[in-house]
């Protein structure tokens, strides 16, 4: 879950991921992981303090915070909880993560943005097998992804393993894949998640166009009446 939050922050790239899997023990994992850390842009030590709350190590983080402090007193952060994303205010005594400028999104990137920042909240929410295997049958119904795709994704030994895998390949996929993922979740019964994506596409991209759907019929278009939606999409699939 650590790694999940790092990537979904950009913090880590998908290979260094896999210099730190390829660690036999769980002590060199972390180690490789602390090594990569080290050498990486400025916010990745609030990043890392973050996803340590989010798993339940808040004293490990406090120690950090309180070193972090007495090395640079002026070291500015924004509040944080284990149940809430980061908001900004005034430092509380809570443990927070550093004020950070995020960059417009460019709207070929917006979806693989969308898939990395909620990448935690889809690993954790997609809870049984049966549930990506038919994600994973729509995918491939809607020329998503390839057989040869899904090979690489069901080799993996869990099924949280697997989820990250498929997230992997669809933050490469073409314009309009996170809509017919969207669709896969309602499907399935994940309409909250799907909801969760919908919102973070709408704070990306204001302007990001959707086609109304529903988990019983094929999407069709029309307004956006409250409904989880699909966007609206054109041309040819790659």
């Amino acid at each position: 879950m650590i790694i999940d939050h790092l990537l979904s922050h950009q913090i880590v790239t998908n290979a260094m991921v896999e210099i730190v899997k390829v660690k036999g023990t769980l002590l060199d994992k972390i180690r490789a992981l602390l090594d990569i850390l080290a050498r990486r842009q400025k916010g990745t030590f609030s990043v890392f303090c973050q996803a340590l709350v989010l798993v339940g190590h808040q004293d490990l983080c406090q120690k950090l915070v309180n070193t972090m402090k007495s090395l640079d007193p002026s070291y500015i952060f924004l509040q944080i909880d284990s149940k809430s994303e980061s908001t900004s205010g005034p430092n509380t005594g809570h443990v927070t993560t550093e004020q950070q400028t995020v960059p417009a999104v460019k709207q070929e990137d917006m979806e693989a943005e969308c898939f990395q920042l909620n990448r935690v909240t889809i690993v954790s929410k997609i809870a049984d097998e049966n549930s990506l295997n038919l994600i994973i049958d729509h995918l491939l119904t809607q020329q998503i992804v390839t057989n040869t795709m899904m090979q690489s994704v069901n080799v993996k030994g869990t099924l949280s393993d697997k989820i990250r895998a498929l997230l992997d390949i669809l933050e490469r996929r073409q314009k309009g894949t996170l809509s017919v993922f969207c669709q896969a979740l309602v499907r399935t019964g994940h309409q909250e998640l799907c909801q969760e994506l919908e919102k973070t596409t709408k704070s990306l991209d204001p302007s990001y166009t959707f086609l109304q759907i529903d988990s019983k019929s094929e999407s069709t278009s029309g307004p956006n009446t409250g409904h989880v939606t699909t966007e609206q999409q054109t041309g040819e699939r790659l």
